[in-house]
């Protein structure tokens, strides 16, 4: 059994989908029970901050996958050195045969943030009784489509000056590696492969390929070092961690991931993929993600309103249960009266229907009702809120049954058309499915 750390993030997912391909035993283990639940195979929750977890999730486990966050503001040690070295002491603990670690290229005695951090956590592992790997990859491509790393804003991408190359590689690589060496039998003993990707590219020559890919200029900022750090403090990082960071990049200036290597083809028999087939690979980049499209006050699209605001953009996750109760029979419609055309006959006088109608009024008397849907239940479908990734808003109810025509004239009109859809699912046999639905 193989326990996947890190499931959901950039390696986990791709890992995931690799160890079921393959067929091979895994458990994912995942902080959160929703986003678990996503990835549709086994999977426990658990966080490297609670050892009890850990040690819950590591039962029957015999290879570890232990991957984690990355370097974060912090007064002293990183976290990620106490959070990694607990999970190999528990794994030890629980009888694992391997673990194969993702660490960063450059790790060594203290370097700064990540490199120092997983040089400490690499000797841990080494020193430990098991079989270990360490998989030592370059920069992320993915950094450029989520703006992890500080490499992005509104204004394009931002960097040191110069004509430095970096072999970035796909996370979709370093997951294959990972599954060549988790399922390996009998599993690598003292492996260090440095992962690269096929090319070593400049930062405009991945300007123009992202250009290409979202159909806009994106430009290419060279900045000094002081501006670096300005930039970065103003995002609300601490001036000591900007400056760690904008002194990494002066090693990266002077080529230190400049190298390509095999060690992907290597492992897994098949070359890794190149930038442009990294952007072809993700379909959803036909328009610039929120960090590289600028949004202006005047004449705002649509499209930039979206990408601006991700808050604005909010869901209802409508899950259908069986409901034994059968729904209450429809009213019957009465014909409407054949109007009067003639000129002498009085025009009707026309208005709109409030929103929210006075419930005096005899149109707003509710109609006969499924018997489990009630007031209480409307209120269920605006209580349940819980803030989701980019400031979405999910809001979770159980259809158990056919919402009636009281429902239209809730206050909250969309959440009970959206439960009116949810509860028409069971007549398809739609029962025990998720739906989502923008609302």
């Amino acid at each position: 059994m193989i326990l996947v750390g890190g499931a959901t993030g950039s390696i986990g997912r791709h890992l995931v989908r690799e160890l079921r391909a393959s067929g091979a035993p895994f458990r994912a283990l995942v902080r959160d029970e929703g986003r678990g639940a996503e990835l549709g195979c086994d999977f426990v929750v658990g966080d490297y901050d609670s050892p009890v977890s850990i040690e819950a999730a590591l039962e029957g486990v015999d290879r570890l996958f232990l991957n984690a966050g990355g370097a974060v503001p912090s007064d002293g040690a990183q976290p990620m050195v106490r959070q990694q070295v607990g999970a190999i002491k528990a794994a030890v603990a629980a009888g694992v045969e391997s673990i194969v670690k993702v660490s960063v290229w450059g790790a060594r005695r203290g370097g700064k943030l990540a490199e120092g951090a997983h040089w400490e956590i690499e000797q841990h592992l080494k020193a430990a009784p098991v079989a270990w790997s360490l998989l030592q990859p370059s920069g992320f491509m993915q950094n450029f489509v989520t703006g992890a790393g500080g490499l992005t804003s509104p204004d394009g991408l931002r960097g040191p000056a110069g004509d430095w190359r970096v072999s970035y590689i796909d996370a979709y690589d370093i997951a294959r590696c990972a599954a060549a060496l988790l399922t390996a039998t009998p599993p690598e003993i003292g492996g260090v492969h440095v992962l690269t990707g096929p090319e070593a590219l400049t930062q405009a020559e991945i300007a123009a390929k992202l250009s290409a890919a979202f159909g806009r200029p994106v430009p290419s900022r060279e900045l000094t070092a002081a501006a670096m750090v300005a930039e970065l403090t103003a995002q609300g990082l601490p001036t000591p961690f900007a400056a760690d960071i904008v002194d990494l990049w002066g090693a990266v200036t002077g080529g230190s991931l400049s190298t390509t290597t095999s060690a992907v083809r290597d492992l897994t028999g098949r070359d890794p993929r190149t930038f442009d087939e990294f952007l072809a690979s993700r379909p959803t980049l036909r328009r610039p993600p929120p960090h590289l499209t600028p949004c202006r006050r005047q004449a705002r699209s649509n499209t930039a309103r979206r990408h601006a605001r991700p808050s604005a953009a909010r869901q209802i996750t409508l899950v259908a249960t069986r409901d034994s109760t059968p729904p209450p029979p429809r009213r019957p419609i009465a014909a409407s009266p054949t109007p009067d055309l003639s000129p002498q006959a009085p025009r009707p006088t026309q208005r709109r229907t409030p929103l929210r109608p006075d419930p005096a009024a005899p149109d707003a008397a509710p109609g006969p009702a499924h018997p489990a849907v009630t007031d209480d239940y409307r209120r269920l479908a605006t209580a349940e809120t819980r803030p989701g990734l980019g400031g979405a808003c999910f809001v979770t109810a159980v259809a158990i049954g056919r919402v009636g025509p009281h429902a239209d004239r809730s206050p909250n009109r969309r959440p009970a058309a959206a439960l009116s859809i949810a509860s028409g699912l069971r007549t398809f046999g739609q029962v025990g499915r998720t739906f989502k639905t923008a609302i």
